[in-house]
C-alpha cells in the first residue's frame, strides 16, 4: 500500500512559484480530491460486503478488501499534496456519505457486478492512464510524486474487476446481462469523470489535473482502447456506441 510522504522532501519550486491565491485554489481542488478517495474508500468497502454476499473468487475479494485501505492512503497523499500548496495540513473533512444502491431489473448478484464494472473496469482503468498523464505533464516534483504513488495501486484497482468478470464465478448470463447494462454504466461513470470546473481551471494543469479537452480524451481513448476490448476479451459482448 502507498502512503503520504511527509512535504515530499524539499520545498516544490513550482509551487513556490505561483501566486498565493493560484495556490489557494490548487490546494482546494487537491482537498476535494481527498474527499473523493475517501467516498472511494468507503465504496469498495461496501462492494467487499456485497461480494461477500455472492459467488466470488478469494483472490477478487482479497483485492477488494486491499483497495479499501489503500483508497485511504491516497486519501492522506492527496492532503499532503493539498498541504504544499496550500503551507498547511487542511482539517479532516467529515466521513462522506456513500450508497450501494441496487440496479434496477437486475438480481443482486448482478448489481454488485455492475458496481464492480462501473468502479474497476472503467473508472480505475481510466485513473491508471489519466495518473500516468498528470505524471508526464507535473511541473514540479510534489503533483509527480503523488502521481507516482497513486499510480501503483490504481493499477491494482483496476486488476480486480477484469479478474471477476473473467472468473467461473459469473457465468454467460450474468455477461450477457452485464453486456446490456454497460451502455448506462458507462454513461454514468463518464459523466461522473467530467463534472465540476476543476478539470477546467487553466491555473490547474500541470499541477494534477489536465484541461477539460483533455480528459474527455484520456477518458474516452480508455474506453475505446482498453475497456471495449477487454470486456470482449472475457466474454461481455459489448460495442462501441
Amino acid at each position: 500500500m502507498t502512503t503520504a510522504r511527509d512535504g515530499f522532501g524539499d520545498e516544490d519550486s513550482a509551487a513556490l512559484a505561483m501566486s498565493p491565491g493560484d495556490r489557494a485554489v490548487v490546494a482546494a481542488a487537491w482537498e476535494r480530491r481527498a474527499t473523493d478517495e475517501l467516498a472511494a474508500s468507503r465504496l469498495f468497502g461496501l462492494m467487499s460486503e456485497a461480494l461477500e454476499r455472492r459467488p466470488t473468487a478469494p483472490e477478487v475479494r482479497a483485492l477488494v478488501r486491499a483497495a479499501e485501505e489503500e483508497e485511504r492512503g491516497h486519501f492522506e497523499i492527496c492532503r499532503a499534496v493539498a498541504a504544499r500548496y496550500g503551507g498547511g495540513v487542511p482539517p479532516e473533512p467529515a466521513p462522506p456519505e456513500v450508497l450501494l444502491p441496487e440496479f434496477a431489473h437486475v438480481s443482486p448478484e448482478v448489481s454488485t457486478t455492475l458496481h464492480v464494472l462501473a468502479s474497476s473496469c472503467i473508472s480505475e482503468t481510466v485513473a491508471v492512464e489519466f495518473l500516468r498523464e498528470i505524471r508526464a505533464a507535473a511541473l514540479g516534483r510534489t503533483v509527480r510524486e503523488a502521481a507516482r504513488l497513486l499510480l501503483a495501486d490504481e493499477i491494482r484497482h483496476a486488476r480486480f474487476g477484469w479478474a471477476h468478470l473473467a472468473s467461473t464465478e459469473v457465468n454467460a448470463a450474468e455477461r450477457r446481462d452485464v453486456a446490456r447494462a454497460f451502455p448506462a454504466v458507462l454513461r454514468y461513470v463518464r459523466d461522473e469523470w467530467l463534472r465540476g470546473d476543476a478539470s477546467a481551471a487553466p491555473v490547474l494543469v500541470g499541477h494534477g489535473f489536465l484541461a477539460a479537452r483533455e480528459l474527455r480524451r484520456v477518458f474516452d481513448q480508455v474506453v475505446r482502447d482498453v475497456v471495449l476490448p477487454g470486456l470482449n476479451y472475457v466474454g461481455v459482448p459489448v460495442e462501441a456506441e
